[in-house]
């Protein structure tokens, strides 16, 4: 429903931002609709919407936790390395989510390089981030 009232205020001409589309993504990432998080992701990235904002790393990591939540660990790697690229700022809410993809996946490997990753870019690691 929530992508539909965005669509419906895109055809009413009404302009939509970064707000409004973090909380369309929050909407999607709660009923486990990854595939709609990842595809109005790119829309904001088309939109030149992803300004390096607190607001986006928020969005970024709802979007990594529903495909965590969706067992789409290589979705979750390739936002966390589009997130990067972009200069988004990461947390350890973007690692554990991250994480937590790869261990849903039994990609161990990766979620020890995640843990690595965290150490080198000298994000807090938590309890979150060792038991996942």
């Amino acid at each position: 429903q929530a992508v539909a009232l965005l669509r419906d205020m895109q055809g009413h001409l009404v302009e939509s931002d970064t707000i409004t589309y973090s909380a369309v993504i929050s909407a999607c990432a709660k009923s486990g609709a990854w595939v709609e998080v990842v595809n109005l992701l790119q829309e904001m990235a088309t939109s030149h919407m992803m300004a390096t904002s607190h607001t986006n790393t928020i969005t970024w990591n709802a979007s990594i936790s529903v495909c965590a939540t969706g067992g789409k660990w290589s979705e979750a790697l390739a936002l966390l390395a589009d997130m990067q690229t972009r200069d988004v700022g990461t947390n350890t809410i973007t690692y554990n989510s991250a994480i937590n993809a790869c261990a849903k996946g039994e990609q161990w490997r990766a979620a020890l390089q995640l843990l690595g990753d965290m150490a080198t870019s000298r994000v807090d690691m938590d309890t979150i981030s060792f038991n996942s």
